[in-house]
């Protein structure tokens, strides 16, 4: 798992290749699908460079799995579930579990009131 997982962070990062990248982070998932390093990547990678947000939530939630405090992919899964899809309250409830493990994220913290105040709208 090491290796394909290096190699998926040398084609994004290093090559600019984030087509190779995903084929990489995917093979090392399957080969250690427990593992949610990979899982995390191809989230990233399906949430902004592919833009696909129902595949970045799959990946991100086979993260939460095994890492259910992870600060970055609860936070990302808060924005994705309610800038991308509109569920406020589904992803209010990420966006502070997010805070909960970083409250002086300011990024966070202004996702939260954003949310906040489009479910009272």
């Amino acid at each position: 798992m090491p290796t394909l997982y290096n190699l998926g962070s040398l084609y994004e990062e290093q090559l600019n290749k984030p087509k190779k990248a995903l084929k990489y982070f995917e093979r090392a998932a399957l080969v250690a699908p427990d593992d949610p390093a990979a899982f995390r990547r191809i989230g990233m990678l399906y949430q902004g460079t592919f833009g696909d947000p129902e595949k970045a939530i799959a990946a991100y939630q086979q993260t939460l799995k095994y890492v259910p405090h992870d600060f970055d992919v609860l936070a990302r899964m808060g924005w994705v579930l309610w800038e991308q899809f509109g569920q406020i309250d589904e992803g209010l409830t990420f966006l502070l579990r997010a805070a909960e493990q970083a409250p002086e994220s300011a990024w966070v913290l202004t996702h939260v009131g954003q949310a906040y105040y489009l479910g009272k709208r």
